[in-house]
């Protein structure tokens, strides 16, 4: 179990970091969301991340859109999705 705490930590930070840089730059929604994970994470709660996960990943999607449109930066591209083999 002592693996599975460590990646609970590193997402615990993640989620924090992303929760900050969220907030930075207006996206509420995306900053709850992150925190929600955050608080998962550090609760050493897989099933709560696993439902919560889906659900950010949306939401940063569509704040990436939502940015792209706002400032014209928006490149087609580029996705979340990891790059196929």
């Amino acid at each position: 179990m002592p693996a599975l705490r460590r990646d609970l930590g590193a997402l615990a930070h993640e989620a924090h970091a992303l929760k900050g840089s969220a907030g930075t730059f207006g996206a509420s929604a995306l900053g709850a969301e992150a925190l929600a994970l955050e608080q998962a994470a550090k609760s050493d709660n897989w099933d709560r991340v696993l439902t919560q996960l889906p659900t950010l990943v949306a939401l940063a999607r569509q704040t990436l859109d939502l940015m792209g449109q706002r400032f014209g930066t928006q490149d087609k591209d580029q996705t979340l999705d990891p790059p196929a083999d």
